[in-house]
């Protein structure tokens, strides 16, 4: 009896000590992952993030963001019906990718982010069990939708601009060559620079 009790105890605290070493592995991947990691209730209050998480908010600390943000639909999200749309989506499909939102910094300054989340209500972690919780992982698309906002609007401005100097039966107007050097060819060979023709 003595041999088998001490027995069960070694493996016990062999147990535990592998059960520690794993939480402590999960926990440095989630607090130094690249990506944006939250748990949220349906409500829209945040239960954990990570620390990138927490610096897309505009926050120094996932302490400070789970402070500061308490009702995400309003806090977070420019339009908060957005909000509503990515709820809808998860009761449908139980797991959303790339949702993309503009939301607002602690600071105000706007941004956007992309989302992947899943809808689970069977997980009892921090005392919820059977609630639905929201998990998922966010990136800051910030410069990427600038940059595609910037390209419209070039598009835009040029399609203006050939609108402008469009001659009426079809050719090239006479403002072309002075308003728009870079589309008349007269203006490629005084240069000497190769333009493809629009």
């Amino acid at each position: 009896m003595a041999l088998h009790r001490h027995s069960h105890d070694c493996n016990l605290r062999a147990n535990q000590l592998a059960l520690k070493q794993s939480e402590a592995r999960y926990r440095h991947i989630f607090d130094s992952s690249p990506l944006g990691i939250f748990r949220t209730n349906v409500d829209g209050r945040a239960l954990a993030v990570n620390a990138e998480m927490a610096r897309i908010v505009g926050c120094a600390d996932p302490e400070e963001a789970l402070s500061d943000f308490t009702v995400l639909a309003s806090q977070l999200y420019v339009d908060p019906q957005r909000r509503q749309e990515f709820i809808n989506l998860l009761r449908q499909t139980k797991a959303v990718n790339h949702f993309e939102y503009e939301g607002k910094r602690k600071d105000g300054r706007r941004i956007w982010i992309s989302m992947n989340a899943r809808l689970t209500s069977d997980d009892p972690v921090d005392g919820n069990a059977g609630e639905e919780m929201i998990d998922g992982f966010a990136i800051d698309i910030t410069e990427r939708k600038l940059a595609e906002q910037e390209v419209l609007l070039d598009e835009a401005r040029l399609e203006s601009l050939l609108r402008i100097h469009q001659h009426p039966a079809g050719g090239r107007g006479p403002g072309t060559a002075r308003f728009c050097p870079a589309i008349d060819p007269r203006a490629h060979r005084q240069r000497g620079r190769l333009y493809l023709s629009i």
